[in-house]
């Protein structure tokens, strides 16, 4: 259980996006003509220069008007139902598995429960 899980995490370590490649994919896909890419690099450049300050409010501007949901949308895998019937599937099977508890009745008296006994007959039930 806990060797995928790693694997996955470094994966995305290792194949994860810098900021610069966010950019890139912004660009291309809104069609930004690498207005987000050079406002990302003027402001790694931390310039007081007002030709910068213009092109990192236009990205700014431009980035306010989009859709993260549209940009990339998350989507559930090809096989996501198929996954989860076969884990609904697991779970019962390792229900269903389970041995019970065999319940075995004792043919001996036990002691305290013969001194909880009432000694008299049984009580008489009236009826009305």
């Amino acid at each position: 259980m806990v060797a995928p899980t790693l694997a996955g995490i470094a994966v995305a370590i290792v194949r994860g996006r810098s900021l610069s490649s966010a950019a890139r994919h912004i660009d291309q896909t809104c069609g930004f003509k690498d207005r987000v890419q050079t406002a990302l690099h003027f402001l790694n450049m931390r310039t007081t220069d007002p030709l910068h300050r213009l092109q990192i409010e236009d990205a700014d501007s431009h980035l306010r008007s989009i859709d993260p949901v549209k940009l990339t949308p998350i989507l559930a895998p090809k096989y996501w139902n198929f996954g989860i019937l076969l884990a609904v599937a697991a779970i019962l099977l390792a229900f269903l598995s389970i041995p019970g508890i065999p319940l075995m009745a004792s043919s001996e008296s036990n002691p305290v429960v013969a001194e909880l006994k009432p000694a008299g007959p049984p009580p008489t039930t009236i009826k009305s």
